[in-house]
């Protein structure tokens, strides 16, 4: 199915995982263990230079030899035996493991990247973690803002648009962003035919009896939305 559509559109392809609560995620690991002698990365999140807090098993983390993925770079979070992206970073996915994203770690009260807010995460094997998420990991956008994309793969708090939630809008990347507040444009297939669909989360739950769920764009973006 996702073959079937120009990569170049931002697309809903699949629903999944109801958002009853934080979220799960996929983390880069393999079933080996963790190395003796490695050192706890803990709560901080913190290693010294040319290490980063990642995981070899999903479950145990420590301070590893750091890879050569930078923030926002692509990594595949669903095998390997290494660190897969920079100094403070980790390899997470979410929806589709292989496309993962490295991202920053934070502690509470920790400072994030700009258009990125500080978010607690599960991760597929149940380990709470702390990262920084843009704003469709976790919404975070003021009055007047949506968290939208021009691109198809970054989204930030943009200038939200006049339109309501059902109404129409084009999904293709480019376009300009016609929904309002906590609204996103998704579509199911011709990108320019898009409907404005209401994003969700613990803090902006859906309307009664319509479930939040997370979806997967066609360039692997995960959003979580009212459907």
């Amino acid at each position: 199915m996702r073959r079937g559509l120009p990569r170049r559109y931002l697309a809903l392809v699949i629903a999944t995982n109801a958002c009853g609560h934080s979220g799960v995620l996929e983390i880069a690991s393999t079933g080996a263990a963790a190395g003796a002698g490695r050192r706890s990365c803990g709560a901080s999140f913190a290693c010294p230079t040319g290490q980063t807090c990642d995981t070899t098993d999903g479950r145990t983390f420590s301070c590893l030899a750091s890879g050569p993925g930078k923030l926002d770079d692509r990594c595949d979070a669903s095998t390997k035996v290494a660190a897969l992206c920079a100094d403070g970073l980790t390899c997470l996915g979410g929806g589709y493991p292989e496309a993962g994203t490295c991202v920053a770690w934070c502690a509470d009260g920790g400072s994030c990247p700009a258009h990125k807010t500080c978010t607690a995460q599960t991760t597929a094997s149940g380990v709470a973690i702390k990262v920084c998420l843009p704003c469709n990991g976790a919404y975070a956008c003021g009055a007047g803002e949506t968290c939208a994309t021009m691109t198809g793969v970054s989204f930030s708090c943009l200038a939200a648009g006049p339109r309501s939630a059902g109404t129409t809008c084009d999904a293709s990347a480019g376009a300009a962003v016609v929904c309002g507040e906590r609204l996103v444009c998704l579509a199911t297939g011709d990108p320019k035919h898009g409907t404005c669909t209401r994003f969700c989360d613990l803090a902006h739950p859906c309307p009664a009896g319509t479930p939040c769920k997370a979806v997967v764009t066609t360039l692997g973006v995960t959003l979580r939305v009212c459907l």
